[in-house]
């Protein structure tokens, strides 16, 4: 009798053990079900947050949608009117003031915010939810983490660009270099021939339609020579081609500077480019001048926005002049009349010239000069030059390529990459100004 009790009290402990161990067990699952990234608690928040942002930008299309003039366009008044009813909304930290310009969205992108969610409306009507927000001092705060990204914030790129899946495409690069010997008007170019990456550091430049941009901290080392008409027709396509090819990954895209982005970082209560007046004519920027007589007429400039009329038709350009999606074959052709507009200024900028010093010590860096990839035409009285602009050292300018008299000229200059990261990309800070990407 006392061995067979000994016997059961000694399997009663062996199953007690055995059903601790199993609900350890089956509680270990159950909170890592319940718990963790990808666990049952994680997953109920994120549908809660992914819920109340639908809703709030649902309510905001709404709005934005019943804001359309008769012209098409999106009125601001009636936007801010709509926009206003929409509890809890706020545009620059307050509620929208229909009685005060700087309380209520007067130009676009504009960034709004509804339920801790911060949305872009555009001009042509599209919503997009965005993380950062402007705090119109070449700083961006996330309203999601309360980070704050200030304009010079290092950010290593340059490590991405290391990784063996970023290295250079050789097929693309032996075209770039293919490219650059063909339409840059200087075929015998020794550094068009050899352009390659550098090993460049990079800066936080501001945010972009809400994806973040970055800078190289200094203009490439490799250059770039442009020269005569071919040197105009293609210094967009081909100094963006350089900086797709040298400094693109799977991280982001890149284009080169573009004088837009110099000209929105500029202080327009201080200047104001559009008043720029050229030297040689009093011309002021956006002017036109009408020549009437026989010259030669740059094959891309019958396709830009500045040019007006060639030989009696009218209104026939429409191209950006920082944009430009294919090569230009040719030179020139000859016409017997043209209106051109003055799409040109120059200025020798001073820190208080921009909403933020730290733009000018990025544009500016003494000694430097550098390509920005857009065109631009100077007019005198009897003349007008094809251009392309340039940052040298504490001005910005325009490197004359071609004049109608047929005197050409160029230069060999670095390139000023621009890094658009991809929507998902995010930065970690290490506690200081310098951010890596994740």
């Amino acid at each position: 009798m006392k061995n067979q009790m000994k016997g059961n009290n000694g399997i009663t402990l062996i199953a007690l053990v055995i059903t601790i161990i199993v609900l350890l067990i089956l509680a270990g699952v159950t909170i890592a079900t319940l718990t963790g990234d990808n666990g049952l608690l994680q997953k109920a928040t994120n549908a809660k947050e992914a819920n109340e942002e639908a809703t709030a930008l649902e309510k905001i299309k709404v709005e934005v949608v019943g804001s359309y003039g008769l012209d098409g366009k999106i009125d601001k008044e009636q936007l801010n009117k709509n926009l206003k009813k929409i509890n809890g909304l706020t545009y620059k930290d307050s509620e929208i003031d229909l009685n005060d310009d700087t309380k209520k969205i007067t130009t676009f992108p504009a960034t709004v915010i509804l339920s801790g969610k911060a949305f872009i409306i555009f001009e042509n009507g599209n919503v997009d939810k965005t993380a950062w927000i402007s705090n119109d001092d070449g700083s961006y705060t996330n309203v999601e983490t309360g980070q704050n990204l200030s304009v010079g914030d290092t950010v290593k790129y340059e490590t991405i660009l290391n990784k063996e899946e970023n290295a250079v495409d050789g097929e693309k690069l032996a075209q770039l270099r293919t490219d650059l010997q063909n339409y840059s008007g200087h075929s015998s170019s020794t550094e068009n021939a050899n352009i390659d990456r550098d090993n460049l550091t990079w800066k936080f430049l501001d945010v972009k339609d809400g994806q973040i941009r970055l800078i190289s901290a200094l203009p490439s080392s490799k250059k770039i020579y442009l020269w005569g008409y071919s040197g105009y027709n293609n210094a967009v396509y081909l100094i963006d081609e350089a900086c797709s090819t040298l400094y693109g990954s799977n991280k982001g895209t890149s284009k080169n500077i573009k004088i837009e982005d110099i000209e929105e970082k500029i202080n327009k209560t201080q200047f104001d480019y559009t008043h720029y007046v050229s030297e040689n004519s009093n011309i002021i920027y956006g002017g036109t001048k009408e020549f009437n007589f026989t010259k030669n007429c740059s094959n891309i400039y019958t396709s830009e926005i500045g040019c007006k009329a060639i030989n009696g038709n009218t209104n026939i350009g429409t191209l950006d002049l920082s944009e430009q999606d294919n090569l230009v074959s040719g030179n020139y052709s000859r016409v017997n009349q043209i209106l051109t507009t003055q799409t040109s200024w120059s200025k020798e900028m001073a820190l208080q010239d921009y909403i933020s010093s730290n733009y000018y010590n990025i544009f500016h860096i003494n000694g430097s000069s550098y390509w920005i990839s857009s065109r631009c035409v100077n007019i005198s009285t009897v003349n007008s030059w094809y251009s392309v602009f340039r940052v040298s050292s504490k001005s910005v300018k325009s490197q004359i390529m071609q004049r109608l008299n047929d005197d050409p000229s160029g230069d060999l200059l670095g390139i000023r990459p621009v890094v658009t990261l991809n929507s998902d990309v995010q930065l970690e800070s290490d506690g200081t100004n310098t951010w890596k990407i994740k």
